[in-house]
């Protein structure tokens, strides 16, 4: 059986990827940084913001 990649991932789940807590990823959701949807009741943050936002982010140290 094949899974297919996510779309979406929960509050937890969003957190949990990319090592942050639930008050900085709503704090990116409020500033537009990453996208969260509600569906059936649940909040699920796009897989898609969370890849740009990785890809966007400055490196962390310096390149010479």
């Amino acid at each position: 059986m094949h899974t297919a990649e996510k779309l979406a991932y929960t509050v937890e789940e969003a957190c949990a990827a990319i090592g942050i807590g639930r008050t900085k990823l709503y704090a990116l959701a409020n500033e537009h940084q990453i996208d969260m949807k509600r569906v059936g009741g649940r909040t699920l943050v796009t897989a898609e913001s969370l890849q740009r936002l990785i890809s966007d982010a400055e490196p962390a140290l310096p390149t010479k």
